[in-house]
């Protein structure tokens, strides 16, 4: 019996369908090193880094990680665009 895990886009539309053939047994998580199912992934450049400043490089975590990532990134863009920005003279 296979298990069928759909990863999204931010629009709700299917990316990619990721096939599991047989049951997994839950593994260290990259980022706080508990164990469980790494079903999600943040952008990673030595450390978590946002999207925009992402080199292709992906870190798989378990949601938990990914929910803390998810938060760091939208506060550190809301920062950064309310932050005045340099004018040229």
């Amino acid at each position: 019996m296979s298990h069928d895990f759909n990863v999204v886009d931010k629009s709700g539309d299917v990316v990619l369908t990721v096939r599991h053939l047989w049951p997994r047994d839950p593994e260290p998580c990259n980022l706080c090193e508990r164990d469980s199912d790494l079903t999600h992934a943040v952008p990673y450049y030595e450390e978590p880094v946002l999207e925009s400043d992402s080199q292709g490089c992906y870190m798989s975590c378990c949601a938990a990680c990914f929910d803390r990532w998810e938060l760091w990134s939208f506060r550190t863009l809301a920062a950064r665009s309310a932050a005045p920005q340099p004018t040229k003279d």
